[in-house]
C-alpha cells in the first residue's frame, strides 16, 4: 500500500512539474469600454460617492444626538441616584380639629 501512495505522490509531483503554467491574461478596461461607457460609470461613481457623503453625515448627525442623549441619561441617572439617597419626606400631619 506504502508504495502504491508514494508512486502516486511521485507522478503528481512529476505532472505538476511539467505541466506548461500560462499566465491568464488581463483585460485592460479601455479594451472593453466605449468612452460612453466610460463617462456613464464615471456619471454614477460620482453619484454614487456623493450619496455616500449624504449618508455618512446622517451617520455623523446621529452619533452625535447619541452623544448628547447618553449624556442626558447619565445626567438624569445621577439626580435619580441622588434623590433615592436621601431619606424619604415624611407627610406632616395636619393639625386635627
Amino acid at each position: 500500500m506504502r508504495p502504491l501512495f508514494l508512486c502516486l505522490i511521485a507522478l503528481l509531483i512529476g505532472v505538476g512539474v511539467y505541466l506548461p503554467v500560462t499566465p491568464t491574461p488581463v483585460a485592460n478596461a479601455d479594451t472593453f469600454l466605449t468612452d460612453q461607457d466610460k463617462a456613464r460609470l464615471t456619471d454614477e461613481y460620482n453619484k454614487i460617492q456623493a450619496e455616500i457623503a449624504e449618508w455618512q453625515k446622517v451617520l455623523d448627525d446621529t452619533r452625535a444626538k447619541k452623544a448628547s442623549l447618553q449624556g442626558d441619561v447619565t445626567q438624569l441617572n445621577a439626580l435619580i441616584n441622588k434623590a433615592q439617597a436621601r431619606p424619604p419626606i415624611l407627610p406632616t400631619s395636619a393639625p386635627g380639629p
